[in-house]
């Protein structure tokens, strides 16, 4: 029976229909906004004009974004209309992350508006960097009462905590950077924020002791001090600490039941008398004995000197090392220590594998008997593997401490040596010589040699440590 004339309009609607339609079109509206929450705002927008029905999704986004990468691109009065507009406009019953990094001086009411309309939808991550007030009065929070958030990161600002702390109960992770924190402040925190599991503390330079009492704390892993200049003193409590990283002056370090301590950063800087106070360093390392990973400055090192370790202790080998897997040593200062000191405290590292350190060619000269001393270690460095050595400069020095290296270590598979970023004509010929003479001190005949300038540097592992992490 051939298709009366409706039946044919009918089909030629539906076949303009289906031509009109995108693959967009067919997404649920429920799984469109999970998506745009993924998204950052900015390509929320930019996507906008993909199709008619994802115009205005950009209001139902969840993830606010305005932090340091988003503020580079506008002015301060740009900044402040389009966030200002953005939060007028939103949509969403919640917001799960807010950032912002901005100068609110001028807009101080406006700003503590925009932090009350991302609370009042259960926030979970706040992140507030106010960067333009750090040669002013830091910007006034007030009072925090963040029932929902699991993050909160603050900068450049004073805050108060409400008290008893039942309004951060499920607090995470506290980031503290440039603000007015005390001693009674972490002490509250640690005591009340019962799921917390990172303590970040940078810039503080008004506190002098922490205490971080944390035995009841089932979740705390990483606790972190950042260049707090006052910090005179740190007490950690914590058996479920994991990370502890250290950049400052050095401090009386105390550590109660750290069992599952397993990475430290001590980045020591250089006192600014000649006095490096040696019995810190020693009760810190004996309490930490266990540690797999360990990145720490030369002032570390000069605290383990053998000169002061057997003066006051009457031997040898009081500390060892059993766990440690990597080893990272960054220079600072001057350099009392010298390839010595690096070899003896490695000899008590039977397990390391990996080591990266930089060039030692402004230390101390070797005395005799240390060479001597350094060439009685035997069977130390059965398990390295990986060296990695910056800015080389194929000093008498630095050629005695690889020399060292390439004789003890039987089974080393790789040595990398980079030179510095602008190395003299002498530096680039004695590359070239010295070559084959590290080819002749290696014990391990299928150790690896490579040699590059510092534009081709390659270094095949990655350390898990920076030298800081802010």
């Amino acid at each position: 029976m051939p298709p009366t004339r409706r039946r044919i309009k009918r089909r030629r609607r539906n076949h303009e229909n289906d031509s009109n339609t995108t693959p967009s079109d067919y997404i649920p509206l429920d799984i469109v906004d999970i998506i745009f929450t993924l998204v950052p705002l900015k390509i929320a927008v930019q996507l906008g004009i993909l199709a008619k029905r994802f115009k205005n999704i950009w209001m139902l986004n969840r993830r606010l974004d305005f932090g340091r990468e988003f503020a580079r691109n506008y002015t301060t009065t740009e900044y402040f209309a389009i966030v200002d507009k953005v939060l007028n406009l939103h949509v969403s019953p919640t917001i799960q992350s807010f950032t912002m990094y901005f100068d609110p001086t001028g807009y101080e009411s406006k700003v503590k508006n925009w932090i009350k309309i991302a609370i009042s939808k259960g926030v979970e991550e706040l992140d507030l960097d106010f960067f333009g007030t750090w040669n002013r009065h830091k910007f006034r929070l007030g009072t925090l009462n963040l029932p929902r958030v699991r993050v909160l990161k603050l900068s450049f600002c004073e805050f108060a905590f409400p008290y008893p702390l039942e309004c951060l109960c499920l607090l995470n992770t506290l980031v503290l950077k440039n603000v007015n924190v005390t001693t009674r402040i972490i002490e509250i925190v640690i005591k009340n924020c019962k799921h917390l599991g990172t303590l970040d503390i940078v810039y503080c330079r008004t506190i002098g002791q922490i205490k971080v009492l944390a035995k009841d704390l089932k979740c705390f892993r990483t606790f972190k001090v950042g260049d707090c200049t006052s910090v005179s003193e740190i007490e950690i409590n914590s058996p479920t600490l994991r990370s502890f990283h250290y950049v400052g002056k050095i401090p009386l370090l105390t550590f109660v039941d750290v069992f599952e301590l397993k990475d430290v950063i001590l980045n020591f800087k250089s006192p600014q008398s000649a006095y490096v106070p040696h019995y810190r360093i020693r009760n810190a390392l004996w309490s930490i004995a266990q540690i797999h990973v360990l990145t720490a400055t030369t002032v570390f090192l000069e605290g383990l000197t053998s000169f002061y370790f057997d003066t006051l202790r009457g031997r040898k080998g009081a500390y060892i090392l059993r766990n440690l897997v990597e080893f990272q040593l960054f220079v600072e200062g001057s350099l009392i220590c010298n390839p010595y000191d690096i070899g003896s405290f490695i000899a008590h590292c039977p397990r390391l594998e990996r080591i990266k350190e930089s060039s030692l060619e402004n230390s101390v000269v070797f005395k005799e008997y240390q060479k001597r001393e350094l060439e009685k270690f035997s069977d130390v460095l059965d398990n390295l593997k990986f060296i990695y050595i910056k800015n080389f400069q194929f000093q008498p020095n630095e050629l005695e401490l690889v020399k060292f290296f390439l004789q003890k270590a039987k089974n080393l598979e790789t040595l990398v040596i980079t030179t510095p970023k602008s190395p003299t004509p002498k530096v680039t010929a004695m590359s070239i010589r010295s070559y084959n003479t590290l080819l002749d001190w290696k014990a391990s005949p299928k150790a690896d040699i490579s040699i590059y300038h510092y534009f081709n540097e390659k270094c095949p592992i990655d350390p898990m440590h920076g030298r800081i992490w802010y």
